[in-house]
């Protein structure tokens, strides 16, 4: 039966007790229930996700608010039906009355015990604790005390609690353990009550094992403001159960189990609690489809287990009911109960409740009553996340929610209010409870925290049995969740071992309590005791911000962005800006900025107090001064800004400026006179040594050097720190203190930089100083010199254009002179640097070594004007006003410069051209050992590789290709002569040659580095390579090469012809081809005997070179004596087992006469390349071939390599062939000529 008949059924059995109209409105009130704590009224939001509906929520506040704890009731509670009775009879009782009949939380409960009175305090057992504390003398709080709690020297400060705070007396911890000593204000009774209490809270909502749903979030709610959107409720819902719960409360109130169960069995005498739900109903947009016709007559009803229905008034004609009416629904399991909420329409016609029971009975489809829409609320959910805004409703007839466009929704809002047996029903009983819970988990935050670095934050995250455990004591308690939040705030505003974020929501959340007036002014008064807790707090942290945020730690960057949020929170919002008003004297933002001068005076005092405090001699002194300004720089430069990025960001406080205003200052007045007195000693030094050298040394790295650094890096820092706070420290002429230190080491250095190099050159044995360079030691040893200077010049400098220019100068003039010396004396030393071998001289590291010697001095010497900066000094001058200085200046160093590097390129040019010269005896040597015994590696590897090797490593790009350039041209010079004084050798010969040649060209053009082609590739290469590719070929290779020789000639116009041949051809597969002979014209015949018998025409047919087709026969046409001569005869080649050259092979055509007195005389030839003859039959065409005789004024390079390998039978054969086929031609050693 469906559900809509079965309902009918019902009501029409008990028809006459049904009430019409359940539901009160808004307006009413009941005295008779001051005593329930009402949980206040949330507000309208969006469609709100998370349950099985899809609910959007309003924002529509309610005006009146009471108090959260005890307020007073706006409606009128409805009475609980009698368990003997049917659950729609109408037989009502007070929620009141000591018979409480829910379907969960009554006596018949399996899960629960019977009802019995509850034990008085002095007759619970033994409260059993497995570490018994000391006894706590201090009084207890009163359970109505609203304020966070406080110590007792707490209770005799000053009224402002920003004047409190000690900030001398403080470690990092300090504030945590305050907490922690305050949280144990509890004596062993009240303690032994609080869990009473919440094991009963526990045993009447989930029984023995009942489960209890939460939503996994941090502690306090703070994602649950009131006036916004939940944002827990797109958190993940967990289960919790009974075991889970018992284990968390032993952990927290240290208790074991068996203590535990004991005080299980306490609470099960107690009585069971009446859970309430007030639901208020308040408008509805109707915009589902539906099959009635005429006005919108509608009212919703309010369906749930152990209750009655109710419904609300009908508002008749409207699409947009508003029904402000409310229904107390007495509900049995808060895990597992529904409510069922339905829309409906009733027609005019007839509104009595039994024609609608009927009408649905009948499956009438004009009754006057149709079911809208409907929704099913969990009560679980509403638990979970509370009820509150607009929800969208089904369309009952698909089960499904209707689109947007014909959706309904129903703005609706609720909250519980529960009856319980209590002892203490005080707000101050959920503070000492989020107390106990708070204690317990840090305290285990800061026992797996080793060491300070390593400390662990609270985040508020506590089990989901714990947050089970705290919902439900206040449900109990019928607390807000606003007065929840002030728990927690109160309680976790006092400890510095809470997560800053975690706080910062917290504090969101008061505050937007606040805007929506929810607090009383009780309340409120307890909220600005701890908002200025909290301040002071984070002051507290501030003046100690290396301690509680380390910049070693990122955490410590997160933690500190947070704590500045929460007091920039405090000092912006209008509402806890006028609670901290009425007691402080100075606003947040000046607060921080005095906290943040009290840490640089701090960290100044201790700084002072390590380094200064203990020197005595003058040495110590500057040794001190040194650590101070290192120490100062560092502070200043990275961990002050580190933490100047977040004060600027989050408060818009340059705290850089007051850190760097407040410890420079105290650096410059402890340093002045130690700085003062070791200028006087530099000053009044002389210059009577022979080494020049000062008695403070001011090179890289020296104290004095890094004291002059530390001071100018100091004095130019410009993060948010203003120029006149820069000025105001004094360190605007420290470069002063330095000058004759600079003139004194100078001196010194250009007077040991000539002894230096003198004594390196003595010593040098031009060997390279390592296996990736090719330079000497002196080479080092000059360019270390080159280098310190430059880089000493660089770091220091110098601000100061006047005496910067005067020092540049002197610089410059010391390291050309030093470069000339240097040079001078390695070119008196080049001869000896080349070594001989056996096979003449070879190119070893000395040779580079000489050569990189004088590349890297020149180098050197070039950059010099750039790396010192003299293109930025001149500008610098030029700026000031000075032109005729910059221009003289510059004019002078660039011709200098030039002079010296274009002499020093001269001598390393003709260096490199003398060695290139004397190789040239050992190349030949080497070209002629690889030839003979067919090993280019000969050439290659024993001689040209190793030196160019070693060339490449050690020279730059432009000498090493002009090494290349010179082995190039040297080397092409010894190949020419060898081919041309070796030409009737074998070709094995020239193909080694030849394979000689291609290996240098890969050789000298690598793929990086080495020549380019257009540099290679010379007339000179190419003639050379095309002669040996000739060269190189055996003679069946020379005949092909002669044939084709003569096939490209025959497309030449300029060439006479002798006839005209028509034939087709084409391979018939791979191994045969196939020659039709189709015709020849246009004979000319040539000749200067008169002729008395006609011309005999017939065609030779055969493929060349002969060795590579041993299958092939010679074959000839028909004699034909007529011109044009008709052969039309096809021939068929066997060109299988060929060699695999036969696609270079020549398609030989030769016409003849029969008839003359000399027999077969040639009349012309014609030539097919094997290669362009198609195998397609669809690409087979006549080819018309002209017929030529050999050209007298043309060289045929086959046939003259030919005649020098007379010795070779094929080539004399073929040279008797050539010779018979025309008797008229001899062929010379040097050109084929013709005689006549």
């Amino acid at each position: 039966m469906s559900t809509f008949v079965s309902k009918a059924l019902e009501d029409l059995r008990y028809l006459p007790k049904i009430v019409t109209s359940h539901a009160t409105y808004v307006e009413e009130e009941d005295s008779n229930h001051h005593h329930v704590h009402q949980a206040k009224s949330h507000h309208d939001h969006e469609v709100k996700p998370g349950y099985d509906h899809e609910a959007k929520l309003g924002h529509d506040l309610e005006a009146k608010h009471s108090h959260h704890r005890s307020p007073k009731t706006d409606h009128v509670y409805k009475t609980v039906p009698d368990h003997h009775h049917s659950p729609k009879s109408n037989h009502l009782q007070s929620p009141k009355s000591d018979h409480h009949h829910s379907p969960k939380f009554g006596h018949h409960s399996p899960k629960f015990g019977r009802h019995s009175p509850k034990l008085g305090h002095n007759h619970s057992p033994k409260f059993g604790l497995r570490h018994s504390p000391k006894p706590d003398h201090r009084q207890s709080p009163k359970p109505d005390h609203r304020h966070s709690p406080k110590s007792d020297h707490d209770h005799e400060a000053s009224p402002n609690p920003f004047d409190e705070f000690d900030p001398g007396s403080s470690p990092e911890l300090e504030t945590s353990r305050h907490f922690q000593k305050e949280s144990q204000d509890l004596d062993l009774e009240q303690t032994e009550e609080l869990l009473l209490d919440v094991l009963y809270s526990v045993n009447a909502l989930m029984g023995e094992s009942g489960p209890w749903h939460v939503a996994s979030v941090a502690a306090g709610r703070a994602n649950c403001v009131p006036g916004r959107k939940p944002s827990n409720i797109t958190c993940p819902i967990v289960r919790t159960t009974v075991p889970q719960v018992m284990q968390c409360l032993q952990d927290i109130f240290s208790v074991d189990e068996e203590t535990i169960q004991r005080m299980k069995t306490q609470v099960q005498h107690r009585k069971p609690v009446a859970v309430t739900l007030h639901l208020m109903v308040r408008e509805a947009k109707v915009l589902c489809r539906r099959d009635s016709k005429g006005p919108t007559n509608t009212y919703l009803s309010v369906s749930a287990p152990g209750n009655m229905d109710q419904r609300t008034q009908t508002e008749k004609d409207t699409l947009y009911p508003k029904w402000m009416q409310k229904f107390d629904v007495l509900i049995g399991d808060l895990q597992w109960d529904h409510i069922l909420l339905e829309l409906w329409h009733e027609d005019e016609e007839d509104d009595s409740h039994r024609h609608r029971i009927l009408s649905k009975l009948l499956h009438n489809t004009h009754s006057s009553l149709v079911l809208l829409a409907s929704l099913t609320l969990s009560l679980k959910d509403i638990v979970i996340s509370s009820l509150d805004g607009w929800y969208l409703f089904g369309n009952p007839e698909d089960g499904e929610k209707d689109d947007e466009a014909h959706s309904t929704r129903v703005r609706l809002s609720g909250s519980f209010s529960v009856v319980s047996d209590l002892t203490n029903t005080g707000y101050q009983a959920h503070c000492d409870l989020v107390k106990q819970i708070l204690m317990r988990y840090l305290q285990s935050d800061e026992d797996m925290t080793g060491t300070k670095t390593e400390r662990v934050l609270w985040n508020g995250r506590v089990p989901d049995a714990v947050t089970a455990v705290l919902a439900q004591h206040a449900l109990l308690l019928n607390l807000s969740i606003e007065a929840q939040q002030l728990a927690w705030w109160s309680i976790t505003s006092q400890s510095a071992s809470v997560d800053s974020s975690w706080a910062l929501a917290q504090l969101k959340a008061v505050q937007s309590s606040l805007v929506l007036n929810l607090y009383s002014s009780e309340e409120q008064s307890e909220l600005c005791s701890s908002l200025c807790c909290f301040a002071t707090k984070c002051l507290n942290k501030i003046k100690f911000l290396d301690e509680y945020f380390p910049v070693a730690l990122n955490s410590s960057r997160v933690q500190l962005t947070y704590t500045l949020k929460a007091l920039q929170s405090l000092q912006d919002h209008p509402h806890t800006q006028r609670l901290l008003n009425k007691i402080r004297l100075t606003t947040i933002i000046e607060d921080v900025i005095a906290a943040i001068k009290e840490y640089a005076d701090e960290w100044w005092n201790r700084l002072a107090h390590m380094t200064l405090g203990k020197a005595n001699t003058v040495s110590e002194h500057l040794t001190a001064a040194l650590t101070i300004t290192e120490e100062v720089l560092v502070h200043i430069k990275y961990v002050s800004n580190i933490y100047n990025d977040i004060f600027k960001q989050e408060m818009n406080i340059r705290a850089v400026m007051y850190i760097y205003e407040t410890i420079v200052g105290h650096m410059v007045r402890s340093m002045q006179p130690v700085i003062v007195h070791v200028q006087t000693t530099i000053s009044s030094e002389k210059s009577t040594e022979s080494d020049h050298k000062p008695h403070y040394d001011f090179g890289i790295g020296s104290s004095l050097w890094k004291l002059f650094k530390n001071l100018e890096t100091i004095s130019l820092l410009e993060y948010d720190i203003p120029l006149a706070v820069r000025v105001s420290t004094g360190l605007g002429q420290y470069y002063r203190w330095f000058m004759p230190a600079v003139d004194s080491w100078l001196l010194f250095t250009n007077h040991q930089a000539h002894t230096n190099v003198r004594e390196a050159l003595q010593n040098d044995t031009f060997e390279p100083v390592d296996a990736h360079n090719s330079f000497s030691q002196s080479s080092v040893e000059t360019t270390a010199i080159f280098h310190s200077i430059k880089v000493w010049w660089h770091k220091l400098g110098w601000p100061d254009l006047d005496s910067s220019s005067q020092f540049f100068i002197k610089i410059l003039e010391n390291l050309y002179s030093l470069c000339i010396y240097y040079v001078d004396t390695l070119f008196d030393r080049t001869d000896s640097v080349f070594e001989e071998t056996s096979n003449g001289l070879l190119i070893g590291e000395k040779v580079c070594v000489a050569v990189t010697n004088v590349q890297h001095i020149q180098n050197e010497m070039e950059r010099l004007p750039e790396i010192f900066g003299f293109e930025f000094l001149v500008k610098l001058i030029s700026t000031t006003g000075n032109e005729s200085l910059a221009t003289q200046i510059k004019s002078s160093v660039e011709s200098l410069t030039k002079s010296k590097v274009d002499d020093l390129k001269a001598k390393t040019h003709d260096l490199i051209d003398e060695i290139t010269s004397k190789m040239t005896p050992t190349i030949e040597k080497s070209l002629d050992d690889a030839s003979e015994f067919h090993e280019s590696s000969l050439l290659l590897k024993d001689v040209l590789d190793p030196s160019i090797a070693t060339l490449r490593n050690g020279l730059e790009d432009q000498y090493f290709h002009h090494f290349l350039k010179g082995f190039w041209k040297v080397t092409l010079k010894i190949i020419s002569a060898r081919v041309k004084n070796n030409a009737k050798r074998e070709y094995v010969y020239f193909e080694t040659i030849h394979k000689i040649l291609k290996e240098l060209y890969k050789f000298f053009t690598p793929d990086s580095g080495g020549l380019d082609d257009e540099c290679v590739k010379s007339e000179e290469y190419t003639s050379l390579l095309d002669h040996l590719e000739i060269m190189k070929m055996d003679t069946n290779g020379l005949i092909a090469q002669y044939y084709h020789e003569r096939c490209r000639e025959q497309n030449q116009e300029t060439l006479p012809s002798k006839g005209l041949l028509v034939i087709r051809t084409f391979f018939k597969d791979a191994d045969h081809l196939a020659v039709r002979i189709i015709m020849a014209r246009d004979i000319v015949v040539e000749s200067e005997e008169p002729r008395h018998l006609p011309l005999e025409y017939f065609v030779k047919v055969q493929l060349q070179p002969d060795g590579w087709f041993p299958k092939s026969t010679k074959t000839n046409t028909k004699v034909l004596k007529e011109d044009p001569a008709t052969f039309d005869e096809e021939f068929e080649f066997d060109i299988s087992g060929a060699d695999e050259n036969k696609m270079k092979g020549i398609l030989l055509l030769t016409l003849k006469d029969k008839n003359r007195i000399y027999a077969d005389t040639v009349l012309g030839e014609a030539f097919v390349a094997l290669s362009s003859i198609p195998s397609d039959l669809s690409e087979v065409k006549n080819l018309y071939l002209h017929l030529h005789e050999l050209c007298n004024n043309h060289c045929y390079k086959s046939l003259e390599i030919l005649q020098d390998r007379k010795s070779d039978h094929t080539a004399h054969h073929f040279l008797k062939k050539i010779a018979k086929r025309y008797p008229g031609f001899a062929i010379n050693r040097s050109k084929l000529t013709l005689f006549i």
